[in-house]
């Protein structure tokens, strides 16, 4: 098909200049159409690919009510803050579903990043009072705060400031989606 519009190309030289410009015309248009048809059916599968994608939220510091706050698949996710007792790091996190009730969990990984770049993983998780496995479903009640507690592997010194705090679940719709409170102080 590329020999057949250069050979078509090459005899429009001899044509009258009008004729020639309406055949060069027609000959890019039909290039267009030829590349836009092409990239059409190339896309469709990098369309799906980026759905099933992970959905990531960054949260840099907070709004103008002095909250780490944000939403994601109607349920916001608070930050209320990150202390050392001894050598493991905790945060406490309140959880209010926005919509009906439903089973939530947390999934691999969920880090609170070093100064240094390391990453301790979760030891242990609290929901209220209740002590939790770490990967174990937990009930969210519509508009009802939960407190989630999350006590990190021990750390090899005092963290005074964690570069980001990354948080993995999934929404109602079963996809990954990635939370990550970026610049957070530990007292």
């Amino acid at each position: 098909m590329m020999l057949c519009g250069l050979y078509i190309a090459i005899l429009a030289r001899k044509l009258p200049s009008v004729l020639k410009l309406g055949v060069w015309l027609g000959l890019a248009l039909f290039l267009c159409a030829v590349f836009f048809k092409l990239g059409g059916e190339y896309a469709k599968p990098s369309v799906d690919f980026a759905r099933s994608q992970t959905l990531f939220t960054e949260n840099d510091n907070a709004n103008i009510f002095g909250k780490r706050s944000e939403n994601v698949d109607n349920l916001d996710i608070e930050l209320l803050g990150c202390d050392q007792n001894g050598q493991s790091p905790t945060c406490t996190l309140e959880l209010t579903n926005k919509s009906a009730d439903r089973d939530f969990r947390f999934v691999n990984p969920i880090s609170l990043f070093e100064e240094t770049g390391g990453a301790p993983g979760l030891s242990q998780m609290r929901v209220g009072d209740a002590k939790y496995d770490r990967w174990d479903n937990f009930q969210l009640i519509r508009n009802v705060p939960t407190r989630v507690t999350m006590t990190f592997e021990a750390a090899k010194g005092k963290v005074k400031q964690s570069p980001a705090l990354k948080l993995s679940f999934r929404d109602r719709e079963n996809k990954d989606n990635v939370l990550k409170f970026n610049e957070v102080k530990v007292n």
